[in-house]
């Protein structure tokens, strides 16, 4: 059984953006819950208003927030396209060495 590229792609890319979204709101409003998984996200995605800075405007924050979400949905997209096709690729190829 296949998977239907798509529809995983833009599952997978919905489901990992909604997740880095409200954990970047939550550490930006709270300060310490997921703080540590921030900062490494973000030492690999570069950000100007990163999520443990303190002294950032409402805007700021936002922006950050949209920075994270921009980053999330990039990888995650590139990750599903990426594990979607080689899925599809081994599926594909065991099906053509089992007779019928």
């Amino acid at each position: 059984m296949r998977l239907h590229l798509t529809s995983f792609a833009i599952s997978f890319t919905t489901l990992c953006s909604l997740i880095i979204l409200v954990l970047s709101a939550w550490t930006r409003l709270s300060s310490t819950f997921g703080g540590e998984f921030m900062s490494a996200f973000q030492s690999i995605h570069p950000n100007p208003y990163g999520a443990g800075d303190t002294d950032l405007t409402v805007l700021q924050s936002v922006l950050g927030a949209l920075f994270d979400l921009f980053y999330a949905a990039t990888d995650s997209l590139l990750f599903s396209l990426g594990f979607g096709s080689f899925y599809n690729f081994l599926v594909r190829r065991a099906e053509k060495r089992i007779p019928e």
